[in-house]
């Protein structure tokens, strides 16, 4: 694939991501299913098997972020650290051809670390929940399972996204 067609599908990733990351970020009732969709436009990219134009658009998409979605941290960290990197690392997951019970302990790691910092930045810096201070173990097992479903949903909605795609011969 040509070097302009991986630009230009970077930067319509790009610009899909940030339009849904600033739209998460001033509309706080689609908040975190933004981050979802936004995750899904970075796709765009990694369908062409273009790792060089997906992580340019996670990189692009994220700095931007910090500047146009103001200072709703939960949501821009929460794409760079989390939603912006997974379809990265399942990408490259698959592209390794990694077992996937492997990849998918990885992906909880990667998933976890994220989840620890997004949690000190936002609930020790912002607000502070004594609850969830005191049950931090509790927390993070409960979100790492929401991940397992998340990463269950995101595959199946990677292959529906891809074979879209391929029917529109993009």
């Amino acid at each position: 694939m040509g070097k302009s067609r991986v630009i230009a599908l970077s930067g319509i990733s790009s610009a899909l991501c940030l339009v849904f990351i600033v739209l998460g970020s001033y509309v706080p009732l689609l908040g975190y299913s933004c981050l979802i969709f936004a995750s899904v436009a970075l796709l765009l990219p990694l369908y062409k098997n273009s790792l060089v134009g997906g992580a340019l658009a996670y990189l692009s998409s994220s700095i931007l972020a910090f500047l146009l979605a103001g200072f709703k941290l939960d949501i821009v960290l929460g794409f760079a650290l989390f939603f912006g990197l997974y379809p990265i690392v399942d990408f490259l997951a698959h592209k390794f051809k990694l077992n996937k019970w492997l990849a998918l302990v990885i992906k909880i790691i990667i998933f976890n670390i994220s989840f620890v910092v997004l949690y000190k930045f936002t609930f020790l810096f912002v607000i502070e929940i004594e609850f969830l201070q005191d049950n931090f173990i509790i927390l993070i097992l409960a979100f790492t399972l929401l991940f397992v479903l998340y990463d269950f949903l995101m595959k199946n909605v990677r292959l529906y996204f891809f074979r879209v795609l391929n029917r529109l011969k993009i």
